[in-house]
C-alpha cells in the first residue's frame, strides 16, 4: 500500500476518470463518475449480455474494495487487496492446468484488466475476443498463451512502487548525424534549492509542491503581466485563469505557465464557470482578481477618445463593448469569486481587487470610480522605472505596504462640470529609490543619445502607416528632426517618441528603443519571447510592450500578499523587486548562445534559485527532507528530487508532464518542459548512425541504446530519462504505436524494462535545453575538425620531409596528438600514411648493438676511470637489456637477492606494463652479474639511484669510451638492449624467451629487432690490435668472458 501524507483525497477507480462533487470533506466535495467514453463502453457491454459488477459504485462512501482496488479515504491509502492477488493469480494458473476450461468468473473483468495492461507494453488481443463468444467461454490457445502472459507479470505490477530510485537523470537526443546521452552526476543549486523547496512546503501543502495558495485571474492578460508580477514577488500561485482575445496572448501565457486556464472573451465568462475555478482548486486561500481594461477611450494622448461610454473595438475583447461595460464584467467576477465558497460548500477564500488603468478625465474617473466603489492610487511609475508610465491602480482586498521607500498622499482638486462643481479625489503615490542603471536595459554597446538623467517616453504600440494619423500627439511642439524621423519610421509611434531625448545610439547609429530593451524597463526579462513560436517580430513584439501595464508597479503595489507593514519597515523593496529582476535576468542571459560545457558541464556554476522579495523578508526555508514522504530520512537529495517527479508522473502512462512546484491545470493536460539545469551533466554516449531513419524512430532507438548500456548495470530501479521528442516520449511512455517503424525498438525497449524490472519515467525536455542535443550533433562537428586537423598534420609532416628533419619528429607529433584527443585518433589516416611513406623511403636511422666483447671492455674501462656506477649499468643492460630510461631509473630497493647471487629487479609502470596495468620484473639469473650488483649496492641506500650521475652525463661517458676503443659507429645506450637481446637469440635460438625477458608482446616486433640487429654484426669490421685490446680488457673483467 501507498502511504499518502494528506488529509484529503481523491481517488481514480476503475471506470470512474471524471469527478463530481458528492463526498464532503474539510477540503472540499469529490466523487467519481464515468466519462462518455465509458458510458460507451457499458453499451457494448449491454451487446455482450456483462453485467456490470454491483460493487464498482463508489459514490458515498470513504472504505471501499472492488476488482483488487483497495481505497481506505481517512486513511490515504489506496491499493490492492492481496486476497484478490492471490486470487486472481491463483485461479488463472488453475485455469491453464485444463485445456478445455471455461472462464467463469466478471468477464468485465477480462477486459478491464487486459486493457490496462496496455500501460506495461502488452497486447491482450485473444482475451478482448472471449467476452464475444457468449455464456460458454471457451479460452483458446492463444488466449491461455496471454492469460499466462498476463499472470506472470501481475508481480511486476505489485511491486513496481517498491523499485529503488537511481538517482541519476539520464537524457538522449537524436539527430540525422547521431546520437548522444548524457547522465546526471550532482544536484546543481537550482536542484538543491528545488529539492529543498519540495521538503520544507508550508503544511497546508501536504502533497509535497511548492504552489502557494493563490489563484491568479488575469484580464486582458497581454503579455502575462500579473504572473511575472507574481513572481518577482516569489509567489508560485496554485492556478492562473489567463483572459485575453489575442490567440497569440493566450499561447504566450501557456508557453511561459504550462498550467494556464486560457480564455477568450471576459463576456462570455458565466457564474457557473467561476465556480467551477473554486473546485477546481479547493485548497486557494486568496484570489487575485486583476487586470487592465482597455484604455484607449480613456487616454489624454488620444486626441479622438470619446470617454467611459464609447466602444473599445477589438482591442476590448468584444467588438461590440464599451470601456466602461468591460469594467462591469471583471467587477461581477469578482462578485462571484466572493460567492464561490458558500455556493460550493468550500472553505472561503479571500478575493484581493486590482485595476489598472490610464491616467483620464475626471468625468470618466467619476464613472469608473463609481463603479469599483474606491479611491485610486495615482502612480508616477518613472519614480520605480527608467521610462513613464503613469496609471491609476486600484486596490481592494489588500493594504497598501508603504515601508521606506514608498508615501501615499491624498490629493483633491475642483473641477468644473456642466452640473456644476465637484471635488476629484486621489491618492498620490511618490516612491523614493535607487533606480537601476541603464546599462540593465539597453543592449551591450548602445547609451541614450541625450543622457540628461530623464526617463523614457511611455511606450507605445507601433502602427506602420502610409499616411500619418489624425491629430497625433506632440505634433505641435515636435523638432525638425523628430519630424523626419517620424515620417522615415512609416509613422508607426507619434512624434515625440522621436526626440533626442528618447532615442538610443550604438555601433550602427541613433535608434529608438528595441522591443527587448522596453519589456526589460516594465519589469520583463529578455527571455520572455525566446524560443516562442511564431517568432514575433519587432512591431509584434513592440505592440505587446506599448500595450502592458508596469510589472514592477504592479508587484510593488502587490507586495501586501507576501509581506506586511512591521515586516518591511524601514526596507526599500522597490530596490529589492530590482534585484530579484536583476537576478533573473543574469540567470537567463547565461542560458542563452553558451556551449555545451558551459550550460551542463563540470564547471558550469549551475543557475541558482534566485531570492525573491518573500525570500528577503523571511528569509531562507531552513533544507530537510518531509517526514510524510521519507519518514526514515534515508533518501538523499537527488533520490528525493526524483521522488517528487515519479509522484507527479502522469497515471495512464509513466510520463512526467510537469516540473516539480508547479500545480496541475484540472481540466487540461498541460505538459511543461523539466529543467535540467537542476543538475549538472556529463556525457556517456555520442556516437554517427550506420543507416539513416525518420527522425521519430531515431529518437526511440536513442533510448532503446542508452537502456542497453544500462542494462549491463545492475536492475530494479526507477529511472528518469529526459526526451525532446513528444511522440518518441508519447509511444514509449505507453508501450505501444501504431507506425511499424516505431514498433521495432519498442519491443526491444519493453523487453529490456520487463527482464530488467526497471520503470522508466519520462519526461520532456525543450530542445535548447535538451543536454543531450550537444553531443548527439558533435559527430558531425568531429568530422569537420578532425579532417580540417587531419589537413594540417600532413602539411606539417610534409613540411620536416622537405626540411631534412628527424622522422621521429613527425611520429611523435601524430601520437601526442592521438593521445591528448582522443577523438582525432581514428581521423589522423592521411598524416599517418605520409608517416608510413617517409618511413618507406627513409630506411629508420636504429642504434647499432653491442656485443658481448664491447660491453665487457668498456665496463673494465670505465671501472679503471672511476666510473663504477657505468659498469655496473653496462653489464647489468646486457643482461637483461632495459630500456634506457628503466636502466638509469633504477634503485637499490629494486633487487632483491638470494645467497645463491641470483635476484629480482622489481620495475616500475614501465610502457608495457602501463598497457596492462600492472608493475613488472625481471630476474638476474647470472650468478656474476647478481654479486658484481649486489657489491656495488653494498655501500648505498635503498632510495639511491644507480647512476650517480644524469643520463646525460652518462652517454657522454659512453661516447669517450668507444672514442678511447676505437670503437666507430652509431652506439647508443640503448645499444644494450638491442645487443642483449640478439646476444640471447643466438645462444638460445629460442624467440619466446628473448620476447618474455625483452617484454616484447608482439613477436613480429621482436623479430624486427633481432633481424636488423644480425644483419648490422656483419657489418661490424675490426681490427685485430682493436679486437685483441677488447678481449685483454674483457678477460681482466670478467675471467670466464670466454664460456659466455
Amino acid at each position: 500500500d501507498l502511504k499518502s501524507p494528506r488529509d484529503w483525497f481523491s481517488f481514480y477507480v476503475d471506470n470512474f476518470d471524471q469527478t463530481k462533487v458528492v463526498v464532503q470533506t474539510d477540503r472540499g466535495l469529490y466523487e467519481g463518475r464515468p466519462s462518455e467514453e465509458q458510458l460507451k463502453l457499458r453499451e457494448v457491454y449491454k451487446v455482450w449480455d456483462i453485467d456490470r459488477a454491483p460493487k464498482k459504485a463508489a459514490e458515498g462512501v470513504l472504505n471501499w474494495t472492488s476488482l483488487g482496488a483497495e481505497q481506505r479515504g481517512l486513511e490515504g491509502l489506496v491499493g490492492s487487496a492481496l486476497q484478490f492477488r492471490h486470487a486472481l493469480l491463483g485461479g488463472n494458473l488453475h485455469l491453464l492446468k485444463w485445456e478445455c476450461a471455461k472462464v467463469s468468473g466478471s468477464a468485465e473483468l477480462l477486459t478491464t484488466v487486459s486493457k490496462n495492461m496496455h500501460s506495461v507494453q502488452f497486447c491482450i488481443d485473444e482475451l478482448y475476443k472471449v467476452p464475444a463468444q457468449g455464456s460458454g467461454l471457451a479460452l483458446g490457445v492463444a488466449g491461455g498463451d496471454e492469460l499466462l502472459l498476463l499472470s506472470m507479470s501481475l508481480p511486476l505490477r505489485w511491486l513496481d512502487q517498491r523499485t529503488k530510485l537511481d538517482p541519476r537523470v539520464y537524457a538522449t537526443d537524436a539527430s540525422l548525424e547521431g546520437a548522444g546521452a548524457c547522465v546526471s552526476y550532482e544536484l546543481s543549486p537550482l536542484g538543491e534549492a528545488k529539492c529543498h523547496m519540495l521538503a520544507c512546503s508550508p503544511e497546508e501543502e501536504l502533497d509535497g509542491r511548492a504552489a502557494d495558495a493563490f489563484l491568479a485571474v488575469e484580464h486582458f492578460g497581454g503579455m502575462g503581466g500579473l504572473k511575472k508580477a507574481l513572481d518577482l514577488l516569489g509567489i508560485a500561485p496554485m492556478g492562473v485563469i489567463f483572459i485575453d482575445i489575442n490567440a497569440v496572448s493566450r499561447k504566450l501565457s501557456k508557453f511561459h505557465c504550462a498550467f494556464s486556464n486560457t480564455l477568450p472573451d471576459v463576456t462570455k465568462i458565466t457564474k457557473k464557470d467561476v465556480l467551477q475555478w473554486r473546485r477546481w482548486f479547493p485548497r486557494v486561500t486568496t484570489v487575485i482578481n486583476a487586470g487592465g481594461w482597455p484604455g484607449v477611450s480613456h487616454s489624454r494622448l488620444n486626441a479622438a477618445r470619446g470617454g467611459a461610454g464609447v466602444s473599445t473595438g477589438s482591442g476590448g475583447g468584444d467588438c461590440g463593448a464599451q470601456s466602461s461595460e468591460l469594467l462591469d464584467y471583471m467587477l461581477q467576477i469578482a462578485e462571484w469569486l466572493r460567492a464561490a465558497p458558500g455556493l460550493t460548500e468550500t472553505v472561503p477564500w479571500k478575493v484581493v481587487e486590482m485595476y489598472e488603468n490610464v491616467v483620464m478625465d475626471w468625468p470618466d474617473l467619476r464613472v469608473v470610480q463609481s463603479k469599483i466603489g474606491a479611491e485610486p492610487f495615482w502612480w508616477d511609475s518613472s519614480q520605480l522605472m527608467r521610462c513613464r508610465r503613469p496609471r491609476l491602480l486600484w486596490l481592494k482586498g489588500l493594504e497598501l505596504v508603504k515601508g521606506a521607500d514608498l508615501t501615499v498622499e491624498a490629493v483633491s482638486s475642483t473641477v468644473e462640470t456642466d452640473s456644476g462643481t465637484e471635488v476629484e479625489r486621489k491618492k498620490r503615490v511618490r516612491v523614493v529609490s535607487q533606480l537601476p542603471p541603464l546599462s540593465w536595459f539597453l543592449e551591450p554597446g548602445s547609451r541614450k543619445l541625450v543622457d540628461d538623467g530623464k526617463p523614457f517616453a511611455s511606450f507605445m504600440r507601433p502602427i506602420k502607416r502610409q499616411t500619418p494619423p489624425e491629430a497625433p500627439a506632440g505634433l505641435s511642439e515636435a523638432s525638425e528632426g523628430a519630424l523626419r524621423r517620424w515620417r522615415g519610421d512609416n509613422f508607426r509611434l507619434p512624434p515625440y517618441q522621436f526626440e533626442e531625448t528618447n532615442l538610443v545610439k550604438d555601433a550602427n547609429g541613433v535608434r529608438r528603443l528595441k522591443a527587448v530593451e522596453q519589456i526589460r524597463m516594465l519589469g520583463y526579462n529578455s527571455n520572455h519571447f525566446a524560443g516562442f513560436k511564431p517568432k514575433l517580430s519587432e512591431d509584434e513584439a513592440g505592440h505587446f510592450a506599448g500595450n502592458s501595464f508596469p510589472v514592477i508597479t504592479v508587484a510593488r503595489c502587490l507586495a501586501g500578499l507576501i509581506v506586511d507593514e512591521l515586516a518591511v519597515d524601514g526596507q526599500d523593496i522597490t530596490a529589492c523587486l530590482w534585484g530579484t529582476w536583476n537576478a533573473l535576468e543574469e540567470r537567463a542571459l547565461r542560458a542563452q548562445g553558451q556551449s555545451w560545457s558551459a550550460q551542463f558541464g563540470p564547471l558550469s556554476g549551475g543557475l541558482a534559485m534566485v531570492s525573491t522579495l518573500r525570500e528577503a523578508m523571511w528569509g531562507k526555508r531552513p533544507p530537510g527532507l518531509p517526514v510524510a514522504a521519507d519518514p526514515s530520512r534515508k533518501l538523499s537529495n537527488e533520490e528525493f528530487l526524483l521522488l517528487g517527479y515519479c509522484r507527479i508522473a502522469e497515471a495512464r502512462g509513466t510520463d512526467v508532464r510537469l516540473d516539480t512546484g508547479m500545480p496541475f491545470a484540472p481540466h487540461q493536460v498541460a505538459r511543461s518542459s523539466v529543467d535540467p539545469a537542476s543538475w549538472r551533466w556529463k556525457v556517456v554516449m555520442s556516437y554517427a548512425w550506420k543507416e539513416t531513419q525518420h527522425i521519430n524512430v531515431l529518437e526511440t532507438v536513442a533510448v532503446l541504446d542508452l537502456l542497453r548500456k544500462l542494462g549491463r548495470e545492475s536492475q530494479n530501479f526507477r529511472r528518469m530519462a529526459l526526451i525532446d521528442n513528444q511522440a518518441a516520449l508519447g509511444v514509449i511512455a505507453k508501450g505501444r504505436s501504431s507506425s511499424r517503424a516505431m514498433m521495432a525498438p519498442l519491443r526491444r525497449i519493453s523487453a529490456l524494462l520487463v527482464a530488467g524490472n526497471v520503470r522508466l519515467v519520462l519526461g520532456w525536455v525543450r530542445t535548447d535545453w535538451n543536454p543531450a542535443d550537444g553531443p548527439s550533433r558533435w559527430v558531425k562537428k568531429r568530422v569537420k575538425k578532425t579532417n580540417y586537423l587531419d589537413a594540417l598534420a600532413s602539411v606539417y609532416v610534409e613540411h620536416l620531409w622537405e626540411e631534412g628533419e628527424p622522422k621521429c619528429w613527425a611520429g611523435d607529433t601524430l601520437s601526442g596528438l592521438g593521445h591528448f584527443f582522443p577523438a582525432s585518433k581514428p581521423c589522423l589516416n592521411g598524416s599517418w600514411r605520409l608517416h608510413a611513406a617517409w618511413g618507406r623511403a627513409e630506411l629508420p636511422a636504429r642504434a647499432m648493438p653491442f656485443t658481448a666483447l664491447i660491453v665487457y671492455a668498456c665496463a673494465q674501462l670505465a671501472f679503471q676511470w672511476g666510473w663504477a656506477d657505468t659498469a655496473v649499468l653496462l653489464c647489468l643492460g646486457f643482461h637483461r637489456f632495459p630500456r634506457s630510461g628503466e636502466l638509469f631509473s633504477a634503485r637499490v630497493a629494486d633487487f632483491q637477492f638470494g645467497p645463491d647471487c641470483k635476484g629480482v629487479r622489481a620495475l616500475p609502470l614501465t610502457k608495457s606494463g602501463q598497457r596492462v596495468g600492472a608493475k613488472e620484473s625481471v630476474v638476474i639469473e647470472d650468478p656474476w652479474i647478481g654479486l658484481l650488483t649486489r657489491q656495488y649496492c653494498r655501500d648505498l641506500q635503498p632510495g639511491d639511484l644507480l647512476t650517480k650521475v644524469s643520463p646525460g652525463v652518462q652517454r657522454v661517458r659512453l661516447a669517450q669510451l668507444l672514442e678511447k676503443l676505437k670503437i666507430v659507429g652509431d652506439f647508443r645506450w640503448y645499444s644494450l638492449r638491442r645487443g642483449g637481446a640478439t646476444h640471447l637469440f643466438r645462444i638460445t635460438n629460442n624467440m619466446a624467451l628473448v620476447c618474455q625477458i625483452g617484454r616484447w608482446g608482439n613477436v613480429k616486433t621482436a623479430r624486427i629487432y633481432l633481424t636488423d640487429g644480425l644483419a648490422q654484426l656483419t657489418e661490424l669490421n675490426l681490427s685485430g690490435a682493436v679486437k685483441q685490446k677488447l678481449l685483454e680488457l674483457a678477460l681482466q673483467a670478467r675471467p670466464d668472458f670466454q664460456n659466455l
